[in-house]
């Protein structure tokens, strides 16, 4: 799970494809998250910008189907839950519309446990 804190995207060791996607070696389409939080500690940040942490989809490259047949997100990466890849593929589409650099792309990622009113 990532901590709270502000990431952005990157596209750094990821495969580029042919129709501007970036793929990792698991994944279609996915960009990765990194920090440079102030408000994360360095070992932490570290960790997080090993880049192994993705915008994916709940489906492999290998699988016709979602795994899990989850109907919502799962976490901070898999952002998506239902339709597997091609609802992936929609929001990714509609994310990088006029986005020159993944970079530009700022990400809060805040726990529901530290939120309040009804999200709790």
């Amino acid at each position: 799970t990532s901590p709270d804190g502000k990431y952005f995207l990157t596209a750094k060791w990821l495969y580029i494809m042919g129709d501007g996607t970036y793929d990792s070696a698991s994944y279609k389409n996915v960009l990765a998250l990194a920090t440079r939080d102030e408000n994360l500690s360095d070992s932490v940040k570290a960790v997080i910008n090993k880049l192994d942490r993705l915008f994916h989809p709940n489906q492999k490259k290998t699988s016709n189907e979602p795994y899990l047949e989850n109907k919502y997100p799962s976490s901070a990466g898999c952002i998506i839950g239902e339709d597997g890849q091609e609802h992936h593929d929609e929001m990714m589409e509609f994310l990088m519309e006029n986005v020159e650099r993944p970079e530009a792309i700022t990400v809060i990622i805040t726990s529901n446990n530290n939120q309040g009113g009804c999200t709790q």
